[in-house]
């Protein structure tokens, strides 16, 4: 892999050579075209571990989906990499299963699911570093229900905004994520995601935002392996030619305050 940069940047494909632009970065990356074929991957025995790597790999990308439906209100707040963590995280949870062999191994987020409490979408704006008090939770997995509120927040005190736009809003969501379970087959995700989420009226970044509390509650039926997320965000707006006050993709910072 080779980096591009200066004058003969360039994006697409010439020949076996491709280049394309990593999402989230200015940086070009040069490739060649080839390495071992499919199908020998697929049969050869030298390429036995290279199975089970990709085996494991596809039961870590089915718990990050998983994970990305059951916080979607929130998701467009994430930076280009959140995802990429994700992925790693699953692949932490992967290695702490001693019940199958590689290849096979499950994914237990019910098992561990204080490893995914505090884990922010975006690496450059914290949520933490925004709203500068805690928020309180109140927590009844019997009912599929959370209750999140907001103190009273003051912009330049315990709010800092550090971007442009006028207005501020709040998001909150609780969504459900099941475990990955590898069944003889295939990995299998053992429960369906969903989830639910509140917006706050626009506040004006001039303006005190009152203390705010939330209730959510899913419908879904929770069974052991099943991991409910709470989710708390917080967005920019800008009014639009009609002075409707629109979100501003990927200005904001989210957090997942709580897996229980």
């Amino acid at each position: 892999m080779a980096i591009l940069t200066g004058p003969l940047a360039f994006t697409g494909k010439i020949g076996d050579i491709s280049a394309y632009q990593i999402k989230g970065t200015n940086k070009v990356v040069i490739r060649k075209k080839g390495g071992v074929s499919g199908k020998r991957i697929k049969t050869a025995p030298e390429y036995e571990r290279t199975r089970q790597n990709n085996s494991e790999f596809k039961g870590c990308t089915m718990l990050t989906a998983a994970i990305r439906d059951a916080v979607y209100p929130v998701t467009h707040l994430g930076d280009g990499g959140f995802t990429g963590h994700l992925n790693a995280f699953a692949k932490k949870l992967q290695l702490l299963c001693d019940t199958n062999n590689r290849g096979q191994r499950n994914i237990h987020l019910s098992r561990h699911r204080h490893m995914l409490a505090g884990f922010n979408f975006n690496g450059e704006h914290l949520f933490d570093q925004v709203v500068r008090n805690p928020v309180t939770m109140e927590l009844q997995r019997d009912t599929s229900s959370a209750r999140i509120t907001i103190p009273r927040l003051t912009p330049g005190l315990n709010l800092r905004l550090p971007w442009e736009q006028p207005h501020y809003r709040f998001i909150v969501s609780l969504g459900l994520a099941g475990d990955v379970q590898y069944t003889g087959q295939a990995y299998k995700l053992l429960c369906e995601s969903c989830a639910e989420y509140t917006e706050t009226p626009w506040e004006h970044v001039d303006n005190d935002s009152p203390e705010t509390a939330i209730d959510l509650q899913l419908n879904e039926p929770i069974t052991p392996t099943a991991n409910l997320l709470l989710c708390v965000a917080i967005e920019m707006g800008t009014p639009d030619r009609f002075g409707k006050i629109v979100a501003v993709k990927k200005t904001g910072a989210a957090k997942i305050v709580a897996v229980f």
